[in-house]
This record gives structure tokens, C-alpha cells and sequence, in this order.
């Protein structure tokens, strides 16, 4: 991981930090009413954003048929994707916090590292999010609807007064149900929280969250109906005997996940040099993908049209085109810092994937082409497991987003797959390096890389450690107790510390026995 453990630690401290109050059943509820609360604030917000990103979805495509049936028009769509791009830059001026997907921003909050103007984000975040869809940047509305969520659930936390640590669960919450009501995947919703955004698993997160999550998926039904949001038609069980061509779709889809981490990073990087203006950037970004979509309509966006239409195309030529220019054009449309998420357009390009792989097995082997739809549905689970390094998030997604069970079993398979030949080839969930490059650019450092590390648990009721002093505690070897937070203040332990429930118990161990360490720690403070 890129920050190691210690990214791991802190998250769990925020979360720890609401459990002094396990065991007293009146706060629980009140956590979980609050779950509520946020998850209804932040679906209202995200539904309002989902309605009208897909408004905007609609009428570039109006435009682009206009322009392409009479071209003379091409010079005022020209000159609108300029305005658009310079419209986008002056909101990222205004509030740098709207810009990109927002997840990485999020993650920072939980991690108290960073804060946010949770009213200037959501204005920026609306509307340059909207801008970027009708220009046709690659770009979706799901990492948007995770931190409008979450921005709309802190604003809940603030204007009712939370303490800090009570504002990043109901954050947490919030961002949930923005994915919730973004993908009509609650499930989904509930398990990126705690896989992802905390790394750590937490009783009080997940029945909170998942409260949250429910009211959103509620709301959200209510608007937009109860079809799921891929609605692939005809999946039929894909026979056992075409398992094995799994394995080699998993293997590739590892290395897809190294090719758009690396590339996307570097995009950002060569974009974001001092050589660049950064008005200039998105405004030239957005008249050269809105130029080129003219001839590749269908990359423009976050490619949900994109991904329904597959199952129609066969040429294995066209689909290798299509395919390099909906990759460039996510790299460089993110690259840009325009608000938009990678969610939907990584699904896209692991959708072209498993088409050109499913028609090649159909050409090469006479696999019948009613099983293409199956590969496509496998590598998007295989893409988003190996990109962001989330295999359990990544099943549940696509299950729910095609609301098929009959995709369970392989999903599984391609998804273990993706994700050991991501963790063979080395490289960093994509969300992590983002973050990491967002904390460098602003100053913020972050030890890694270390031989030492730091955990940190809460001592619960009924432990072994509770009510005991530390010099009767057995401690594992290579680690050392070396803070104790209690309420607001930081205490330096001695022999004669006695610890209390809601203790949180900083240890300082051996970075190459962190995983021993750690379970048996766990046993002494649960």
C-alpha cells in the first residue's frame, strides 16, 4: 500500500474514535438515525446531479448529430467547448478541492489529513460536472456523486453540530450513499466505504452506512425506477467448459489495470508541469475530444450508451479503434482536472476489452456469440478490480449494476484472477497514488516506506486489556505501546497506565511482523 499501514491506522482511528460508545444502545441508534439523515441528504443532492448529467448527455448528443449533418455549424460548437473549458477552469480556480473524481479528496478527509468548503464544492462540483459531460470529456458521474454525497452529508454533520469525529462517519455515509444512488447499487455502496474509502472493518460503519445506503437506494428508485443500471438483456450461465477462457481474461485484465494507472498518472504529470497553463489546459483538452468525438461519438461521455451498444458490435477492427480512443480520451480528460470520475469510463474500457475478447474467441474458437455479452460483463469486474485494487467492491458492483446472479461464479473467478496479477506486477490502487499525489501537492507529508509502523486500536468492553495495567500486558515481540488517546488528550504510557474502554492504543512494531502483530493485538483489545 502506499501509505503502508499507517493510512490504515488512521482511518481506523476516526472510526474507533465512535466506539467509546459501544455498549450504550441510545448512541448507537443515534448513529445509525444519523446514517439516515446523511445518506437521505446526499441522495437528494446526487439524484438532482444524476438527472441533470443526464440531461446533459442527451443534448450533446442532439448537438453532435446537428453538427455532423451539417458542418458548417462546427465552428460554434468549437467555440461553446472552448467557453466550456474555460467555464471548468475558473470553477477548479475557485474551489481545487471539485476537481477530478473527488474520492481522493474524500479519503483524505477520513483520514483527517485534509478539509473541505462542503458549499463551494458542491456548487463547483454541479456544474463542472455538468460542463464536462455536455463538452463529451471521458469522464463519469459516479466519483462526483461520491463527494457531492459526501460534501452534503458534512454540511448535515456541521449545521448539526457533530464532533469532528462523528463528521467523518456521517462523511462516510454520505459518500456511500452517493454511489448507492449513482449506480442503484446500495450493496455496492455500503462495501467501497469499508473496502476502500476505510480499508478496515468496523460493526458501527457498517450497519450506519449501510442505513445510509438503503434510504439512498430508496430515494433513488423512486426517481429513476427499479431497472438495473446496465440492463444487459439474454445473459445466459456461461457453460462451465469456457472457464478456462476466463483465466486468461483475468490475466489481461491485470495488466489493462497496470497500463491505466501508469498512464493516467503520467497524463496528469506531462498536463499538470509548470510549462502548462492551467486555464489553458482544460480548454484545449475539451476542443480536442469534443472535436475528435465528432468521428467517435460513442467515447464521448462515460460510456454507459457506450457499454449498452456493445453487444451489436462485431468487428473486431472497429472495436480495437474504438477502444484506443476511449483510452486516450479518458487519460487526458481526467488528466485535465475537470470534475468527473474514472468509474464509469474504466467499466467502458474494460467492456471493449471483454467485447474484442469475446468476438475473438467467437471468430478463432466458434465460441457462440451469445456468450460475448458474458466477457464484457467479466472484464469490466476484472478492470475495476485490478484498477483500484477493490475485488469485493468490484463484484458486488457488477452484480447489482446487471442484476444478474447468473454472472456470480465467473465475476469470482476473473475478479481473483485480476487481482493476483495486479498484486504480482507491483503496482498502487489507483485512489491511493491519487490521493498521495494530492497530499504532495499540497505539502502534506506522509511517512512510507519505512522499516517501522505504526498501529492503532480501541480497547472495547469486555477485553483482555481493559481495566489492566500496562506492565500486566504481554505484548507481542518487536512492538512497543508508545501513546494513548483518551477523549482530547494524548497520554505518554508508563508501567502503571491502566487502560480504559475507548482507549486508543498507538503501537509502534516491526514493519515485517506487522500482520502477527496485529491479530494478536486485535485479540487483546476486542
Amino acid at each position: 500500500m502506499i501509505f503502508s499501514e499507517k493510512k490504515d491506522v488512521q482511518s481506523t482511528n476516526r472510526i474507533n474514535y465512535l466506539n467509546n460508545y459501544i455498549g450504550h444502545k441510545s448512541t448507537k441508534a443515534r448513529l445509525v438515525f444519523e446514517g439516515i439523515a446523511s445518506g437521505a441528504v446526499a441522495s437528494i443532492i446526487t439524484v438532482i446531479y444524476r438527472i441533470l448529467i443526464d440531461k446533459a448527455d442527451y443534448l450533446r448528443n442532439i448537438a453532435i448529430n446537428m453538427v455532423r449533418a451539417d458542418w458548417r455549424l462546427g465552428f460554434f460548437w468549437i467555440l461553446f467547448l472552448a467557453l466550456g473549458g474555460f467555464a471548468i477552469a475558473l470553477l477548479i480556480k475557485y474551489e481545487p478541492m471539485s476537481s477530478g473524481s473527488g474520492i481522493p479528496q474524500i479519503k483524505g478527509m477520513i483520514l483527517g489529513l485534509i478539509d473541505e468548503n462542503w458549499i463551494k464544492v458542491i456548487i463547483t462540483k454541479f456544474l463542472g460536472g455538468i460542463v464536462a459531460i455536455l463538452g463529451g470529456l471521458s469522464l463519469g458521474r459516479e466519483g462526483p456523486s461520491i463527494q457531492l454525497g459526501s460534501s452534503a452529508a458534512t454540511g448535515f454533520g456541521k449545521l448539526f453540530k457533530r464532533n469532528s469525529g462523528e463528521e467523518r462517519f456521517v462523511l462516510t455515509c454520505g459518500a456511500s450513499a452517493g454511489l448507492a444512488t449513482a449506480f442503484n447499487a446500495p450493496l455496492a455502496g455500503l462495501i467501497f466505504s469499508l473496502e476502500e474509502m476505510h480499508k478496515t472493518f468496523s460493526p458501527i460503519v457498517l450497519i450506519s452506512a449501510l442505513s445510509s445506503c438503503v434510504v439512498a437506494d430508496f430515494i433513488s428508485k423512486q426517481v429513476f425506477g427499479m431497472s438495473p443500471v446496465l440492463n444487459f438483456t439474454g445473459i445466459e450461465m456461461l457453460p462451465l467448459q469456457y472457464y478456462t477462457y476466463i483465466i486468461p481474461l483475468g490475466i489481461i485484465m491485470g495488466f489493462i489495470g497496470l497500463l491505466f494507472n501508469k498512464t493516467i498518472v503520467n497524463t496528469q504529470s506531462f498536463l499538470n508541469n509548470k510549462y502548462f497553463n492551467k486555464i489553458a489546459v482544460p480548454v484545449i483538452v475539451m476542443v480536442i475530444v469534443g472535436t475528435v468525438g465528432l468521428f467517435f461519438p460513442q467515447a464521448l461521455g462515460g460510456g454507459h450508451n457506450l457499454i449498452m451498444s456493445l453487444s451489436k458490435m462485431t468487428s473486431i477492427k472497429f472495436l480495437v479503434i474504438l477502444l484506443l480512443v476511449k483510452f486516450a480520451f479518458t487519460m487526458i480528460s481526467y488528466g485535465s482536472g475537470a470534475p468527473g470520475g474514472i468509474f464509469l469510463p474504466l467499466l467502458a474500457i474494460g467492456a471493449l476489452v471483454g467485447s474484442i475478447y469475446g468476438n475473438a474467441l467467437a471468430l478463432i474458437l466458434n465460441i457462440p456469440e451469445t456468450y460475448v455479452s458474458n466477457f464484457i460483463i467479466l472484464a469490466m469486474a476484472g478492470a475495476f478490480t485490478a484498477i483500484v485494487k477493490a475485488p469485493v467492491t468490484g463484484i458486488i458492483l457488477i452484480v447489482e449494476m446487471t442484476a444478474s446472479f447468473k454472472v456470480l461464479l465467473p465475476v469470482l473467478l476473473v475478479c481473483l484472477i485480476a487481482f493476483i496479477t495486479a498484486e504480482l506486477l507491483g503496482f498502487e490502487p489507483i485512489y491511493d497514488t491519487l490521493l498521495h499525489r494530492l497530499l504532495k501537492r499540497k505539502g502534506i507529508k506522509i511517512p512510507q516506506g519505512s522499516k517501522k509502523d505504526i498501529l492503532e486500536f480501541a480497547v472495547n468492553a469486555g477485553s483482555l486489556m481493559e481495566n489492566r495495567y500496562l506492565k500486566d500486558i504481554s505484548l507481542p515481540d518487536d512492538s512497543l505501546v508508545i501513546n494513548i488517546t483518551r477523549g482530547n488528550r494524548d497520554i505518554t504510557p508508563n508501567g502503571k497506565f491502566k487502560f480504559h474502554v475507548g482507549d486508543i492504543v498507538a503501537i509502534l512494531c516491526d514493519k515485517n511482523s506487522i500482520s502477527d502483530i496485529r491479530e494478536n493485538i486485535m485479540k487483546m483489545t476486542m
